[in-house]
């Protein structure tokens, strides 16, 4: 007992002496100026780390050597770490450009400039790695840490006792460094559970993406060193700020242009605009309902902004009718086919994307094109938060490229990792769901949206937080046609799929002479646009098919009008495309994006001229039957029109 006593009052003595200050020491013989220039680079260092880093280890150990030589580290390293013996390995050859300084070392085409800046990245970045393995943490995540433990897991009376185990557990059970496996981290980092990194698009180190230890041993260096980080990378600049409670070039100020690629489905339209967060009134759940396919069978899950016109002067509640001026936030698979392939949707073979798209646009695609309400929820965010909130979008829409996979990492999953990466709370970041309509049902069980708002569907349709299905809008229009003409089907569904020719013998029933033929004629113009939009997409198909199998047969027309049109496609559906290539990283500047608009614009006028080319092959090879249906539609749409216009 004694014996205990003594060793328990030793372990408290020891504790409370202060801990070894943090320091480099230079193990490898130096001389000189050769000396006096590495101890000088080290103080810069030292001094640029964060306090709470620096007191989470002591002396750290600098040696050089033939780092490319060895083989150590990756392709292009400048040095690497040794936790064990706590020391850094720098490539030999940086004495010299150590000693140059600054001004007068080699220059380089990295951020950095020069190899006495990446002498500097690469210290810090290897001490990272230290701090990184020392795996320490402050006193909330070591909670969450014990309550994880692998004991824990495998204690059947302590689950029974305690409950479940939390699906927070994921990230803190076995975790073995100080901070790449924090789950906040990781959603910020674009680690959403253990899959891929998909921001791989303007990055200032590709190699950042390798693993999340390499994330943050990089993100350090332009997070230390570069004034622009907080401007480019915002959301990974406020989560180390606060982590290691350091805020690097607090006078820097950021005027971000947040810009984005509208591509607009016929290109006429194309354009690169910005948001104002200022202007945004509020942000919404937007969600889809089911569709007739398997694909669509769960929804679709996006997010919509209430961007005020801007001629009203106030941003308010009367900002939900400015519906043209508002933007819908969508992930979606990049399909270069009219045809989805199912197995390619499974596997991740389809790109994933952040599309920023009209409103109008995306009432156009489901309520009238493919007879799905849209739903508008009201999500509880503060005017931080919206900002927050836009800026994170923006910045994925031009870094995103990852794999969208049906089942695992579709709109729903994707939608709820940027709901994630913005709020960064607990309530929502240990939420694991899979399809649109449980997303909806966990934002409004949180409490972060709220669905009162549907309690009366013809208020909420009113107001702007409900759009419903053209479908009941058609059938209605067929049903009080039907009452006055001699309707050929029963429905309107089967009425848009006759053939034109059948359809406007209806139209021609149309006697100028019957009371409400206008009302008749405007109820049948609807209709035969439905119909209209049905056969354009049959047009596609078969012209696809048609350029596909002219590319085969080595047709040169086909092959150049197939490889521009996917060059092109390719291009405005990835945003970051249209940037200068190796300059910048995140978030582009001004400079970047009037580039970027230049290109655009001139991409889109080549679009345009694609666009006649493919519009003369269709009307010379189209097949006979198809071609006379584009034909017929548009007579009876043109002779309605005549019916409208008189007097």
């Amino acid at each position: 007992m004694k014996k205990a006593f003594v060793f328990s009052t030793f372990l408290t003595i020891l504790s409370a002496l202060p801990a070894q200050a943090f320091e480099y020491k230079v193990t490898t013989s130096l001389w000189g100026a050769d000396k006096i220039a590495v101890q000088n680079l080290l103080h810069k260092a030292e001094s640029m780390l964060p306090a709470t880093l620096k007191d989470s280890l002591s002396t750290v150990e600098i040696r050089f050597d033939n780092v490319r030589s060895s083989g150590r580290g990756h392709g292009t390293a400048l040095g690497y770490t040794n936790y064990r013996f706590r020391n850094i390995t720098l490539d030999r050859s940086l004495i010299s450009e150590i000693v140059k300084g600054p001004e007068h070392s080699a220059k380089t085409v990295r951020v950095h400039k020069n190899m006495y800046n990446e002498a500097l990245a690469t210290i810090l970045h290897e001490t990272t790695h230290l701090y990184d393995m020392a795996n320490v943490h402050p006193d909330d995540e070591k909670e969450w840490i014990s309550r994880c433990d692998t004991k824990f897991a495998r204690d059947k009376d302590d689950r029974i006792r305690n409950g479940s185990r939390p699906f927070a557990c994921k990230y803190y059970q076995n975790m073995t460094t100080s901070f790449s496996k924090n789950p906040y981290f990781l959603q910020v980092a674009g680690w959403m559970g253990d899959r891929e990194n998909g921001f791989n698009q303007r990055s200032p180190d590709i190699y950042e993406i390798k693993d999340s230890k390499e994330y943050l041993a990089t993100n350090m260096e332009y997070f230390l060193m570069e004034p622009d980080y907080k401007c480019r990378r915002p959301g990974m600049y406020q989560i180390l700020s606060k982590h290691f409670q350091h805020v690097p070039f607090q006078n820097v100020t950021c005027e971000q242009n947040l810009g984005y690629v509208l591509p607009n489905g016929n290109y006429e339209k194309a354009a690169l605009l910005s948001i104002d967060p200022a202007r945004v009134y509020q942000i919404h759940y937007l969600f889809a309902d089911k569709g007739a396919d398997l694909v669509s069978g769960w929804g679709h899950s996006m997010i919509r902004l209430i961007i005020c016109s801007p001629k009203r002067a106030v941003v308010g509640p009367d900002c939900l009718r400015d519906v043209e001026y508002h933007a819908v936030l969508s992930f979606r698979a990049y399909v270069d086919t009219p045809n989805t392939n199912m197995w390619s949707g499974l596997t991740g073979e389809y790109p994933s994307r952040l599309f920023i798209l009209p409103m109008n646009q995306v009432i156009d695609e489901y309520p009238r094109g493919q007879f799905r309400s849209l739903k508008s929820l009201p999500m509880n965010l503060s005017r931080k938060q919206i900002q927050e909130f836009i800026t994170r979008s923006v910045e994925i829409h031009w870094a995103y490229n990852g794999r969208y996979k049906f089942v695992s990492n579709n709109c729903a999953t994707e939608t709820l990792n940027l709901i994630q990466s913005v709020l960064l709370t607990p309530q929502i970041m240990f939420t694991e769901i899979k399809t649109p309509i449980s997303l909806y049902k966990v934002l409004v069980k949180q409490g972060l949206a709220d669905d009162r708002v549907f309690s009366n569907l013809k208020t909420a349709n009113e107001k702007g937080f409900f759009f419903e299905s053209y479908e009941a809008r058609y059938q209605k229009v067929f049903d009080i046609l039907s009452e006055s003409l001699r309707m050929p089907t029963k429905t309107f569904k089967e009425y848009i799929k006759l053939r034109a020719y059948d359809r406007s013998r209806v139209i021609h029933s149309v006697n100028r002479s019957q009371v409400g033929y206008k009302k008749m004629a405007a109820s049948l113009y609807l209709l035969e646009s439905a119909a209209q939009k049905q056969l354009q997409q049959d047009v596609l198909m078969e012209l696809q098919a048609m350029i596909t199998e002219g590319k085969a047969k080595g047709d040169r027309q086909s092959i150049k009008l197939d490889d521009t049109y996917m060059k092109l496609a390719d291009m405005f559906a990835k945003p970051s495309s249209f940037l200068p290539q190796y300059v910048g990283y995140g978030l582009p500047t001004g400079v970047e994006m009037k580039a970027a608009e230049t290109l655009l614009l001139s991409k889109a006028q080549q679009a345009r001229e694609l666009k006649k080319t493919v519009v003369a092959l269709q009307d010379s090879q189209l097949s006979g039957d198809l071609l006379n249906e584009v034909k017929l539609v548009k007579t009876n749409l043109e002779t309605l029109q005549k019916l409208l216009s008189e007097k």
